[in-house]
């Protein structure tokens, strides 16, 4: 399970530098989102496959990964 992240003082926290790093960084970070999206994309089909096709098939065994 991963480790919950705690945040404190983020009221005095200057916006703008962040605001101004997600500008700056738009591209990657759009990209990195899709790329992260597209990955739990396939993992849910793949997954949804195998609900559909598994009780299909009676003498196949499953066995998680």
């Amino acid at each position: 399970m991963a480790e919950e992240e705690v945040f404190e003082n983020l009221d005095s926290l200057d916006w703008s530098d962040v605001e101004s790093e997600l500008k700056a960084n738009r591209d990657q970070i759009l990209s990195e989102v899709k790329a992260e999206s597209s990955g739990q994309k396939e993992k849910k089909e793949e997954r949804m496959m195998k609900e559909k096709v598994i009780p299909m098939i009676p003498s196949l065994k499953v066995t998680s990964t």
